[in-house]
Parts: structure tokens; C-alpha cells; sequence
């Protein structure tokens, strides 16, 4: 009987932890997921494949403290031609997003507590996402810094929150290498690669600012869903583990 209860509890403890570390997925998803594409990235590239190493940060977090010890403090990009991959570390688990950006389509591979998932995001489901929020305004500025050696231009970024209030942040970009954020919040008229900027979905505000950019031949088996994974929608996901809407 107690060997039992034990046993119960502990199956318990699993499935609400792995409710909370989906949950915690799908929000990195929605920021991780979805492109654009455009032909004047095509050009001016000094670098056209390698790996980029973010260090991440969450601004204004309300997340509780639970919920932080489990997202990820820095994240790494793998790119090549119209290919990227987004890695990132979620405490049990680990989470990646393909992402073909002259086919708009990204894949979110999930491995957490020995469970493979693969949720799929389209141009179309990209788009709905994009147009349930207000487009931002952007102004640019004329002053320029380096970041990770990378010669960046300035934008302000201004935006309407859910409440209602205005935000306002920065975003430093280059046009040095052929790399694309793979970010559902990308921002129409910045053309180049995002090397400092903050978004945010479903609440959960975060910040990336690029540490290192290392020039290396990216292995094509880097874009390759491996076999094993269970292909699910966002819904299924969040219905499996409890998560709701």
C-alpha cells in the first residue's frame, strides 16, 4: 500500500512538472517559431553559414520562480542558406526549431523526460499568429555599435502591449552575414539579422543579445527532424499535458 502511494505521488509530481515545462515549450515556440523571407537578404552577406550563441533574459518577468529555473539562459542558432536551427536547454529537457525560411515552415522538436514530440508551424499559421497583434512602428536611428564584432545598425521599436500601454525598445541589427531570426515577432522594415532585440508572446517577454558568432561549416543533417518524434499540433500538446488554450 505505501509502496504504491509512493508510487502514485511520484507519477503525480512527473506529470505536473511535465505540464509546466510543455507550457513553458510552447511559449518558446510562438517566439521561436515562424520567418519571413525577403529577397534583399539575399545580398550583402559577408557570412553565409555558421553558429551564433544568444545570451537570453526576461525583462519584467511576472513568470514564477518555478517556471524561471527552467527557461533557458542562452541559446544557440545554427544557420545556412534558407535553413536555421534554435537550440535551447529547458532544465529536463531540450527544444529545437527548425526553421526553412524560403518555405516560411518550422518544426519544434520537443524532448522532455524521455518523451520525442514534433509540433509543425506553417507561412499560414506564422501569418494568423502575426495578425492577432498590432503592427509596430519603427524609426531608425543614425548611430551604429558593435556587438560580438558585427557592425550594427539602431531602431526604435514601439509597440502596443496587451493592455493597452505603448512599449518601446531597441533593436540592433547587421547586414554582415546571410543569417534570419527565426522569431514569430519579427519587425517588418528591419531588414538584417536581429543581434539585440526583445519580444514577446502570450505574456512572457524576452530578451536576446548575441555573445559570440563563430564562422563554421554547418552539417546539413543539423535541418533533419530525426526519426522517433511524435508529430502533434500546438492544441494536441497543450491537451495532452493539461495545458488549455
Amino acid at each position: 500500500m505505501k509502496k504504491g502511494y509512493i508510487c502514485y505521488t511520484l507519477d503525480l509530481l512527473k506529470k505536473q512538472t511535465m505540464k509546466k515545462i510543455t507550457q513553458t515549450a510552447l511559449v518558446l515556440f510562438l517566439l521561436l517559431s515562424g520567418s519571413r523571407y525577403s529577397s534583399a537578404q539575399e545580398s550583402s552577406r559577408l557570412l553565409p553559414q555558421g553558429k551564433v550563441v544568444f545570451e537570453v533574459s526576461y525583462p519584467n518577468s511576472k513568470l514564477d520562480q518555478q517556471t524561471m529555473a527552467m527557461m533557458p539562459t542562452e541559446s544557440v542558432l545554427y544557420f545556412k542558406g534558407n535553413l536555421s536551427r534554435m537550440e535551447l536547454n529547458l532544465g529536463m529537457g531540450s527544444t529545437v526549431v527548425i526553421t526553412d525560411h524560403k518555405l516560411g515552415e518550422s518544426t519544434m522538436l520537443m524532448e522532455m523526460l524521455g518523451n520525442k514530440t514534433a509540433v509543425r508551424s506553417t507561412r499560414l499559421d506564422a501569418a494568423a499568429e502575426r495578425a492577432t497583434g498590432d503592427k509596430p512602428t519603427v524609426e531608425f536611428k543614425p548611430d551604429t555599435k558593435s556587438i560580438a564584432g558585427y557592425t550594427c545598425k539602431h531602431a526604435v521599436v514601439s509597440s502596443k502591449g496587451r493592455d493597452s500601454n505603448n512599449s518601446t525598445y531597441d533593436v540592433w541589427y547587421t547586414t554582415e552575414m546571410m543569417a534570419r531570426n527565426s522569431f514569430q515577432s519579427e519587425i517588418e522594415g528591419i531588414d538584417g539579422f536581429m543581434m539585440e532585440f526583445q519580444t514577446e508572446q502570450n505574456g512572457v517577454e524576452m530578451k536576446m543579445t548575441v555573445k559570440n558568432v563563430i564562422e563554421v561549416t554547418v552539417d546539413d543533417s543539423k535541418f533533419i527532424t530525426p526519426e522517433g518524434y511524435t508529430e502533434m499540433t500546438k492544441e494536441q500538446l497543450r491537451q495532452l499535458y493539461g495545458g488549455g488554450k
